[in-house]
């Protein structure tokens, strides 16, 4: 899943008295910019009086929307997301679209991927985004417009990169573990699914020096046997992330046997956590 966050960051705190009024960048000069990569992608566009707003997506995460301005209320009661479809028509109604809470103190959070999926088709055929809160302290609520001016090139931008983001974020493919059948080798083929979007994150962080790949089993059997069928078991994970394109002189085999428990005391039950090979992906010289 992709993640789509909408960043409005303040510069300076606005008079209160401002804070009752919808707060509107003048419409000639609203402008959208994209940038990104395989890791993250982003369109921002400035704000009136202080800060932007930005749209994210990273690598391997939720979507997720959120405004940050010092504009903010200290305190508020409610937020909420609304989308005006009739820009065009004065005092039109808009239609209130998901909910809100806050994020830190200037900040405001929204959850519903499906609902800012859609608010930016409905910004690119040309709605607006509102966000708005209502202050605890005058009890009025304070809004921002997002104009959707100039948006439909760089969302086709955004698009294209959002296609072609990586499955995993680092923190995602730093460190897996992909479990065994008693006596068993053969990757399942869901783990070989993991395993290819590992693929993708290793083929495109230049920064990774090592991949660790350590074999287990657990405690049933010979100790001397359960360090060959360790072995084993790490060595076909090696041998499909090089089958798959990865370089393997970056890969380190070691085989542990039962020696290294996940789950001690165990039982039949719980015995299948130990039979396991844990991937590890280092950058740099993190260990």
């Amino acid at each position: 899943m992709t993640l789509i966050r909408l960043l409005v960051v303040g510069m300076f705190t606005m008079p209160t008295l401002l804070l009752a009024q919808t707060i509107q960048k003048p419409l000639d000069l609203v402008e959208w910019r994209f940038s990104g990569n395989r890791f993250q992608c982003l369109m921002e566009t400035p704000l009136k009086f202080d800060g932007h707003a930005r749209i994210q997506v990273q690598s391997g995460k939720e979507p997720e929307l959120l405004i940050e301005t010092f504009q903010r209320p200290a305190a508020f009661d409610s937020a909420w997301l609304s989308v005006n479809q009739q820009v065009w028509r004065i005092n039109a109604q808009v239609e209130r679209w998901l909910d809100g809470d806050s994020a830190g103190e200037y900040g405001v959070r929204f959850y519903d991927a499906q609902a800012i999926k859609s608010l930016l088709n409905q910004m690119e055929k040309g709605a607006w985004a509102q966000v708005s809160v209502l202050d605890k302290q005058t009890g009025k609520p304070v809004s921002w417009d997002i104009p959707a001016i100039n948006f439909s090139n760089p969302m086709q931008e955004m698009k294209h990169c959002m296609a072609n983001l990586l499955p995993m974020s680092f923190s995602q493919a730093k460190d897996n573990q992909f479990y065994f059948n008693s006596n068993a080798t053969e990757l399942a083929k869901s783990d070989k699914r993991v395993l290819d979007d590992l693929v993708q994150y290793i083929s495109w962080d230049s920064s990774l020096t090592t991949i660790l790949i350590d074999g287990h089993t657990d405690d049933q059997g010979h100790a001397l046997s359960n360090i060959e069928l360790s072995r084993q078991r790490a060595n076909q994970v090696r041998n499909y992330l090089v089958s798959q394109g990865v370089n393997g002189k970056k890969i380190q085999v070691r085989a542990h046997g039962q020696r290294y428990p996940q789950v001690n005391h165990s039982d039949a039950q719980t015995r299948h956590k130990n039979r396991r090979v844990q991937v590890r992906l280092v950058q740099g010289g993190a260990s």
